[in-house]
């Protein structure tokens, strides 16, 4: 479960729009999805969420899809760990924009 999930969609929906940005990122806007879930761009794993505790839910792993384009292009816009671990690091030293991206 994503901590303020409601507070995370609105905010990702007025910054990207209604519509799957994966989908305009592949190119494919013959026929536009409407957004329907948040999905981590890393996995959200038990031992994820104990290694990358500012960053698995926070706004900046989250991102709207829908959801036949997202079963369609199941790992598409996924991330690595090593990356995830420079967001975390980054959170880590920056408190009041992971107030920002978890807070919201």
């Amino acid at each position: 479960m994503i901590p303020n999930y409601t507070q995370k969609w609105e905010y990702l929906i007025k910054k990207n729009g209604p519509y799957c940005p994966v989908q305009r990122d592949k190119g494919d806007e013959s026929s536009p999805l409407l957004c329907t879930d948040l999905h981590h761009r890393c996995h959200n794993t038990k031992w994820r969420l104990k290694k990358f505790p500012l960053f698995m839910n926070s706004l900046l792993n989250l991102l709207p899809v829908s959801n036949f384009f997202h079963l369609k292009y199941p790992s598409n816009n996924k991330i690595t760990d090593f990356q995830a671990e420079k967001y975390e690091r980054f959170l880590e030293r920056h408190p009041k924009i992971s107030e920002f991206v978890n807070g919201i």
